[in-house]
């Protein structure tokens, strides 16, 4: 069954919400690793209670290692580099903004598909 526009329009604007948020946090922040990391977690855990799909967390948690894996490999090789490093030359809250990634393209190509 198909969702009508009025939800589907409401959780574009959930989606678009929280990928404006993380980005807004991270450009903000990003000089100060312990701020941004605590706003994403933060951000994230409202996320979660007002807006949660069955399997968002452990999608989130695939995306976070995946891509820090990727950004350990890339960086570590040179490829490009962060101006504020903590662990293995990446920002603390980097794990966050890929769970945050994954899950987002995840729940906006369902919702597309809904359409």
């Amino acid at each position: 069954m198909k969702k009508t526009g009025k939800i589907i329009e409401k959780e574009l604007i959930y989606e678009i919400i929280l990928f404006a948020g993380s980005v807004f946090l991270i450009t903000s922040f990003y000089k100060n690793n312990i701020v941004t990391t605590i706003s994403l977690v933060i951000l994230w855990v409202a996320a979660l209670f007002l807006w949660h799909k069955k399997n968002d967390i452990m999608f989130f948690i695939a995306a976070a290692i995946a891509g820090i894996g990727c950004e350990i490999v890339c960086v570590n090789l040179g490829v490009w580099k962060y101006s504020n490093p903590t662990l293995f030359n990446l920002p603390l809250w980097l794990p966050f903004a890929w769970g945050f990634a994954g899950v987002l393209i995840r729940r906006i190509a369902e919702t597309f598909n809904r359409v």
